[in-house]
């Protein structure tokens, strides 16, 4: 027995330890230190679905690349939601696709002089950007919606006697205020470190271009829509479901319609900006099922369950000597989902009654049973249900209450198979098989409790 609960400790151990907050990703390794996020070593990061980090996403508010690393990851820090600031170094040439989106906190962003490409939705919906500085002389290609959403009015800190390459860079030309260091810029931060002219700080110096694209913004308002295009309106009313504008070139004509779903925000021609909507799929690259599946399933949850069925014990070369007629159950859980598809129960308490009779004897027995197991999920089929299938493996205890032989008490292992149904995030039906083991004190028997359930539980947790 002691070997047995040295080894159901030891699974705790391990089990609480997935959730330690340091560990390697690809060639790479990451640490959490109070609210800092390290990612150090040498080579690209992977891309993901679900990043190592990413329960401690509510806690990271700044990230932190070492020189080293090659690139961000795709959905990387996707709805990194606390994040205030990142940290790239020169050896980062690529940034994946939605690796910043959502990352709604973050005010300001400097990219690295090597930095060549930067994915679709890379900072999708970053709308409190009010900053950008980079370092690239050559303007890194943007993916298709890489800064959707972030306002395109912000400032933009680009190298010297590069705006013509800026403005004109596809995506790129969609911001309207570039700022380059003049050479009057020069003059004043002459004697600064290299380091501090990179800020470019409190030198901005618009073009014609820009004060012209302000110039005429003034005049119109700007309507952002989710998927990356912009329209340039005279919004006139705004209602609980839909956005009515004229069109710009056309403020005598029809009055048109926008769903506010579509719509993220827009831009006033007073200066002032209404956000209609922040949302984004943080799964835009996973198939419906993934997205259902992570939608419904519930990370950490505490669940109760009960059953009715039946048992029977063997004994002797397995030859069945009683059987019982009913057995009702209760069960207590406590479960963990790493992702959609699998997780751990760090705990499942068993209460287990039966009536039993055989020729000799009749009375009912109470066992109660601990036992940690595995879980896993299918994708889901119909709305939120789908497959649930669960192991476990622990120890018990019999409480036998007989009408001859008195009160009498056996301990041993038990092991748990169960497959159902997760009907909705909440309510689940299965059935079990449960067999408990153990040998009958002051003889050589060892006896085998079978029982057989149709459970009903639910499970709270987020």
């Amino acid at each position: 027995m002691t070997k047995f609960l040295s080894s159901i400790f030891c699974f705790y151990i391990l089990s609480f330890s997935a959730f330690a907050q340091s560990g390697t990703t690809g060639s790479l390794t990451w640490q959490i230190t109070g609210n800092t996020l390290i990612i150090s070593g040498n080579g690209a990061m992977p891309n993901y679905q679900y990043a190592p980090w990413y329960r401690y996403e509510s806690s990271i508010y700044t990230v932190v690349i070492e020189p080293g690393v090659t690139s961000i990851g795709g959905l990387a820090f996707s709805e990194c939601k606390s994040v205030t600031s990142i940290m790239l170094p020169n050896s980062i040439t690529h940034i994946g696709d939605g690796a910043f989106a959502m990352c709604t906190s973050l005010a300001s962003v400097t990219l690295p002089n090597n930095l060549t490409n930067i994915g679709s939705s890379a900072f999708r919906n970053c709308h409190s950007l009010t900053s950008l500085t980079t370092h690239a002389l050559t303007p890194p290609i943007l993916g298709v919606n890489a800064f959707s959403g972030v306002p395109v009015n912000i400032s933009v800190y680009i190298p010297e006697s590069t705006y013509n390459h800026y403005s004109n860079a596809s995506e790129w030309e969609k911001f309207i205020n570039f700022v380059e260091p003049t050479s009057k810029t020069s003059e004043r931060q002459m004697g600064s470190s290299v380091s501090e002219r990179e800020k470019f700080t409190n030198f901005v110096e618009p073009t014609s271009k820009t004060t012209e694209k302000q110039t005429v913004n003034s005049a119109y308002d700007l309507i952002l829509l989710k998927d990356g295009q912009e329209i340039k309106a005279n919004v006139t009313e705004i209602t609980p479901s839909e956005i009515k504008y004229k069109a710009f070139e056309n403020l005598n004509g029809p009055t048109r319609t926008l769903s506010k779903r579509d719509v993220f925000l827009i831009n006033y021609a007073n200066g002032t900006r209404e956000v209609i909507s922040t949302s984004i799929n943080r799964n835009s690259n996973l198939s419906s099922k993934q997205q259902s599946a992570t939608n419904c399933a519930k990370n950490t949850a505490f669940g109760l369950d009960m059953g009715f069925g039946g048992s029977f014990y063997a004994n002797h070369n397995n030859r069945t000597k009683s059987t019982t007629s009913f057995a009702p159950t209760l069960g207590i859980r406590v479960m963990h989902h790493f992702n959609p598809y699998f997780g751990i129960d760090f705990l499942k308490l068993n209460w287990i009654t039966d009536v039993f009779y055989s020729e000799m004897d009749e009375g009912w027995t109470m066992r109660l049973q601990i036992m940690p197991g595995i879980r896993g999920n299918s994708p889901t089929f119909f709305k939120c249900m789908s497959v649930y299938s669960a192991f476990r493996l622990g120890y018990g205890m019999d409480f036998r209450f007989a009408t001859l032989s008195g009160v009498s008490h056996f301990e041993g292992l038990c092991l748990e198979t169960e497959l159902g149904l997760n009907l909705t995030p909440t309510f689940f039906a299965g059935f079990a098989y449960n067999c408990h083991n153990y040998f009958v004190k002051g003889s050589d028997s060892k006896v085998a409790m079978h029982t057989f359930s149709f459970r009903l539980g639910f499970n709270f947790g987020k």
